[in-house]
């Protein structure tokens, strides 16, 4: 129930949504003139790139390089699609959690890497994600044999659940794992993880804010990335909000 909630509610977390909503309301509003004032306010500050670039920043951990030794590596999924019609697997912007996750792979093949994730679409629940990239890693003609997929979850807190299920049947629940995952989503996997008494190092991907940068257009011209900007903010910020109700972190 709780995963079909939070899906429903998904979309009331786009700024867009609400600017949407802020004009239907000028045609009724006796004060039109003000809030016509508010719907443009909105419209540029979350369209501004500087400030969700600042916000995104203070979401982020910085990157650093792996200096401790860990016995597997867990990939979050959230990354993979497959069509049907076409027969092709596509893939997001955080395709770099795989990418990044493989790269550590083939430094030591002999580690495990399990790649958790079922599916995150209340239409489609038999597209298990990390099954996917799994059947993607096998047609490269990569050795899979090391390679798990947890099919089962469906969201951050069930991927730390199952993962540790995982271990413990590896043998590895007691050793340090490295965590790839996107950098904006870093805070809440780490605290679920460190909830399923997982020892974990961070390995975030995936950089959103970037250099802090001070151009004529990235300072005051809107733009629409912003506004996807600052969904994954809000969606953060709710999920830790929810997930400490929930005591899942």
């Amino acid at each position: 129930m709780f995963f079909i909630i939070s899906k429903l509610f998904t979309f009331m977390l786009s700024p867009i949504t609400w600017v949407f909503l802020l004009l239907i309301s000028c045609i009724f509003a006796k004060n039109k003139k003000r809030r016509i004032i508010i719907t443009l306010s909105a419209f540029y500050f979350f369209s501004n790139s500087f400030i969700s670039t600042e916000v995104m920043n203070c979401l982020e951990p910085k990157h650093q390089t792996i200096t401790e030794d860990y016995k597997a590596i867990v990939v979050l999924a959230g990354f993979v699609s497959y069509d049907q019609n076409t027969e092709l697997t596509g893939f997001a912007e955080s395709i770099d959690r795989l990418l990044h996750g493989l790269k550590e792979h083939q430094k030591n093949t002999n580690q495990y890497m399990i790649i958790s994730g079922g599916s995150g679409s209340l239409s489609m629940p038999e597209m298990k994600e990390s099954t996917i990239a799994r059947n993607f890693i096998k047609d490269l003609n990569i050795n899979t044999d090391k390679i798990i997929n947890e099919p089962f979850s469906k969201n951050t807190f069930q991927n730390a659940l199952y993962t540790k299920a995982v271990l413990k049947q590896l043998g590895l629940e007691n050793e340090k794992i490295l965590l790839v995952t996107s950098a904006y989503h870093m805070s809440r996997a780490k605290a679920c993880f460190d909830k399923q008494g997982i020892n974990s190092i961070i390995y975030p991907v995936d950089y959103k804010a970037g250099p802090r940068k001070y151009n004529f257009d990235h300072l005051l011209l809107p733009s629409l990335s912003a506004f996807q900007d600052w969904y994954i903010i809000l969606h953060e910020w709710v999920g830790l909000f929810t997930y400490r109700l929930k005591s899942y972190i």
